[in-house]
C-alpha cells in the first residue's frame, strides 16, 4: 500500500541544490531591501525634523527679538 518515494540524484543534484541557494539568496536579498528602505525613511524624517527645528528656532528668534522692542 505504501509506496515509498525515490528521489533520483540527478534530480536533486541539478534542482533541489541549485532551488534551495536560489532561495536563501533572496531571502538575503529582500531582507537588505527592507533594511535600506527602513534606513531611507528614517533619514528622510531626521532631514526633516532638522528642517522644522531650525524653522521653529528662527520663530522663535524672532519672537524674542519682537518681544525686546515691544518693552
Amino acid at each position: 500500500m505504501a509506496e515509498e518515494l525515490v528521489l533520483e540524484p540527478s534530480i536533486r543534484d541539478w534542482v533541489l541544490i541549485p532551488l534551495s541557494i536560489v532561495m536563501v539568496l533572496i531571502g538575503i536579498l529582500r531582507r537588505q531591501v527592507v533594511i535600506r528602505a527602513r534606513n531611507l525613511r528614517t533619514a528622510t524624517t531626521i532631514s526633516d525634523d532638522i528642517k522644522r527645528f531650525e524653522s521653529f528656532k528662527a520663530l522663535t528668534g524672532v519672537t524674542v527679538v519682537n518681544e525686546s522692542f515691544a518693552s
